[in-house]
């Protein structure tokens, strides 16, 4: 060979070195790429089954939220209309107690009326008086039909 196809033979070798070298750390990088993105895929795959149970759990806890809300509503209306059978219950308590109250001065009252007062010694008198018999003074003040009949 010649010196200049021996120059032009090391221009060659030594191009095709370098483009070697070249190729060499492309597909390094290449490779090294190639994981990052199988990595962030793995991530990204990570992330949205995360994402997934996150929606899940979100839409669980809505519908807990709602039946929450239902049953507390529930909860107060029960407690509101235990509040006012309460109240209706207090009320007639009282009102059955002046009732009550009513009736026995009703029952006082009728009692005394009925319980003849004390006899005093006028009164005595008088029934002792009634209980004699009468005898007429004189027969002309009397018909002889009445004369009889006392005396009988």
């Amino acid at each position: 060979m010649s010196m200049d196809n021996r120059t032009k033979w090391e221009v060659v070798v030594s191009q095709y070195m370098k483009l070697s070298r070249a190729m060499q750390r492309s597909k390094l990088h290449e490779s090294e790429l190639l994981a990052k993105c199988r990595e962030m895929k793995t991530m990204l795959v990570e992330k949205a089954q995360q994402l997934q149970v996150a929606q899940a759990q979100r839409i669980e806890d809505k519908a807990t939220m709602q039946t929450l809300r239902f049953e507390m509503e529930k909860s107060v209306a029960r407690a509101d209309l235990a509040s006012m059978r309460e109240l209706a219950a207090r009320n007639l308590v009282l009102d059955l107690q002046k009732e009550v109250e009513n009736l026995k001065t009703r029952l006082r009252a009728e009692a005394m009326k009925a319980v003849p007062p004390a006899p005093t010694k006028a009164d005595e008198q008088q029934v002792l008086q009634s209980q004699k018999p009468r005898l007429p003074v004189m027969a002309s003040e009397q018909s002889p039909f009445e004369v009889i009949c006392v005396v009988w």
